[in-house]
């Protein structure tokens, strides 16, 4: 714990706290541990904390909602269909769920789960990293979902990931932001 918050405080030392910081999968860790890990976090005011937890087990993420309020939770990469995330957002167990289209089930279905969680009032974030391919229908959905805050990608710093596809704007991430293209398809 010590070496995972020294870890975090110079990291957010670097960036200040003007830039949201965020948690990318904690690994699945005993709960126990996940409430002692939030709370010795909490004062570095996380944009959130990801998959501290098997995302199964809602009443685990529950119980370390209400245990560590201050720190929201997030998890969803690995879930597959809207059904998938009805439990947690069902509990309110989580504040941002973060599903891949890829493996959600495709853009139709990860809009559906922007959705179902906006109803809940639960922030979307898409995770994302595969090929500029994915990239691009990921943008799409998030374009489409109005609670949509981040989109994770994977690949900035590989030369050669734009060159996979043609059609692109270079840099196809220009100062954080993708633009939607508006070409048929996926624009690419």
């Amino acid at each position: 714990l010590d070496a995972l918050e020294a870890y975090l405080r110079d990291a957010r030392d670097t960036v200040g706290y003007e830039i949201p910081l965020a948690i990318d999968h904690i690994g699945h860790i005993p709960l126990e541990d996940c409430v002692r890990l939030a709370r010795r976090l909490e004062k570095y005011n996380l944009a959130w904390m990801e998959d501290p937890l098997p995302w199964p087990m809602a009443d685990q993420y529950l119980r370390l909602a209400q245990a560590v309020p201050g720190v929201p939770l997030a998890t969803g990469e690995d879930i597959y269909l809207k059904e998938g995330f009805q439990p947690l957002l069902d509990a309110r167990a989580v504040s941002v769920i973060h599903p891949d289209v890829l493996t959600a089930g495709g853009i139709l279905e990860t809009h559906k789960i922007g959705d179902l969680a906006e109803d809940c009032g639960v922030q979307m974030n898409i995770h994302m990293a595969e090929s500029p391919i994915a990239a691009l229908a990921a943008v799409h959905v998030a374009a489409a979902t109005r609670n949509f805050m981040a989109l994770e990608i994977h690949s900035v710093d590989v030369p050669w990931w734009e060159d996979l596809v043609k059609g692109l704007p270079k840099p196809l991430i220009d100062h954080g932001f993708i633009k939607v293209p508006d070409a048929p398809g996926l624009g690419i």
